[in-house]
């Protein structure tokens, strides 16, 4: 029985080491499939040749619409606004009534001024009239002092004749001195009838000054447009208590529209290169759909040295849009043309600072150094730039392949002859270059 125990495990170990080397050989002289080699692929792209040539790269800017003639039309007098004629974004032409204050206060202060001059004009003839006066009283004045004189020298006489009393001889000199004092007097008149006359005549001068300052103010209860332009802002509504000095309505010539913007320090040379060279630096806008050819006039007369830069002021050639003043307008400036420089499609570009090239159907990675944008002959965007790593005839893609790296495979599809052209090369091709 124990025998049995012993010999029953002994087999069952004996079949499964039989199993298990039986299925080692049968793995061990299996045959063995053939070791296939996957080919690299190689991505379809598109290539254009280096070319140096002189290049304009172009300047973005943000600008905003001014005018060099902005008035704010204030109140000269105190008043009530009786009406508003103009509104807000309105165009106007000169010597346009704008806003009407009452008058009825200016009303009175004529008046006033006008009677100080008639009281005044009164006077001067009352002066006129007395020193006529005067004039004709000391004839009289001086013929009775000589009279009197005559009396004195007779009464004298007769009293060295023992003919005259002492007493008749005191009473003609009393008349006499009496005569002196009233012919003094009309002279005195006379003497000071130039000094009154010029004190009166001064007086009225200040008075038809006031009267004219008060005829102004009258006037000025018109407000009037001093020239065509186009109204910014409103400050009064009809009702309203108006002082000396309250802003009243806002007024900007709109046919002198001016675009100011900040030209970065980097630029400044090259922009004042410009100007020197050809006379104009051109630059172009966009405003509601239409193109606006604008031209560098002048800079700045001022410098804020925070800001790092110049700002540049630009007219607008040809008839100016409805701009608003203050909107920001972004200009595109040309500058003037870089020799020896590339003119590189914008999907030529990764990173911002590198291209690739194709060196025997791989790609190479190279550096460049972006000087600006511009546009290529048939307006396509382009990047302006130097590369020490690429020479003239070398082939860079123009395919924008999401993970490029160096030693890249490609397959070059199509090379296209002129930087900047639409690199479009049919549908297929452009499918097959997505890795």
């Amino acid at each position: 029985m124990r025998r049995q125990q012993i010999v029953g495990p002994l087999f069952a170990v004996l079949v499964l080491g039989l199993s298990i080397g039986g299925l080692i050989y049968l793995q061990s002289t299996k045959p063995m499939a053939p070791v296939v080699q996957e080919e690299e692929k190689a991505w379809p792209v598109n290539v254009a040749p280096v070319v140096y040539d002189a290049h304009r790269p172009q300047l973005t800017l943000l600008g905003h619409v001014e005018s060099p003639r902005v008035s704010r039309m204030s109140a000269a007098v105190e008043a009530d606004v009786l009406e508003v004629y103009a509104n807000e974004g309105q165009r106007i032409e000169a010597a346009s009534l704008l806003v009407t204050l009452d008058p009825a206060e200016t009303a009175l202060t004529l008046l006033l001024r006008e009677a100080e001059i008639e009281g005044l004009e009164a006077q001067v003839q009352i002066e006129n009239n007395t020193n006529k006066a005067t004039l004709a009283a000391i004839v009289s004045e001086k013929r009775l002092f000589e009279l009197n004189s005559a009396g004195v020298e007779r009464e004298q006489k007769l009293i060295k004749q023992k003919l005259g009393a002492e007493s008749r001889l005191d009473s003609s000199q009393i008349l006499l001195e009496k005569q002196s004092l009233a012919l003094n007097a009309r002279q005195l008149e006379l003497t000071n009838h130039n000094a009154k006359l010029k004190q009166l005549q001064a007086d009225l001068k200040r008075a038809r000054s006031h009267l004219a300052r008060a005829v102004l103010d009258r006037d000025r209860t018109r407000i009037v447009a001093p020239f065509s332009g186009r109204i910014s802002k409103l400050h009064v509504s009809p009702g309203e208590r108006v002082n000396p000095g309250s802003p009243v309505i806002d007024i900007y010539a709109a046919d002198r529209l001016e675009i100011r913007a900040l030209i970065p320090e980097r630029y400044l040379t090259a922009v004042t290169l410009g100007l020197r060279a050809g006379g104009t630096v051109r630059a172009w806008t966009t405003h509601l759909g239409e193109h606006l050819e604008l031209a560098l006039d002048r800079f700045a007369g001022t410098v804020d040295q925070a800001r790092g830069g110049t700002d540049g002021i630009f007219t607008i050639i040809g008839e100016a849009a409805e701009l608003p003043l203050g909107k920001a307008m972004p200009i595109t400036l040309d500058l003037p043309p870089i020799p020896n420089t590339l003119g590189l499609p914008m999907q030529a570009l990764f990173s911002d600072n590198r291209v690739y090239k194709v060196v025997d159907d791989r790609l190479e990675v190279v550096g460049i150094k972006k000087l600006g944008e511009g546009l290529s002959q048939n307006g396509a965007a382009m990047v302006i730039a130097q590369s020490s790593g690429l020479r003239p005839g070398d082939l860079y893609l123009t395919t924008q392949l999401p993970n490029p790296v160096t030693g890249l495979k490609v397959r070059v599809i199509n090379v296209f002859g002129v930087q900047g052209r639409d690199q479009g090369s049919g549908q297929d091709s452009e499918q097959e270059s997505r890795p």
